[in-house]
């Protein structure tokens, strides 16, 4: 698994996904993916762009693994 400090895989948060603040970070990659820009991203979730940058770079390192 990927080690990005934003990130966090908690049992106790997320049923143990990857999420950033309680986000999970494959419905951030997901809607980047669909086309939305990061900022609409952080506005829809109230997340600053780093952290919306953090979850698509973790899910980006996840796939390659």
């Amino acid at each position: 698994m990927p080690d990005i400090a934003e990130v966090q895989v908690d049992p106790l948060r997320g049923y143990g996904e990857p999420v950033v603040r309680n986000v999970p970070t494959e419905v951030i990659a997901e809607l980047i993916r669909a086309g939305e820009t990061p900022e609409s991203v952080a506005g829809m979730y109230e997340l600053n762009r780093s952290l919306v940058d953090a979850a698509v770079r973790y899910e980006l390192q996840r796939a390659a693994a």
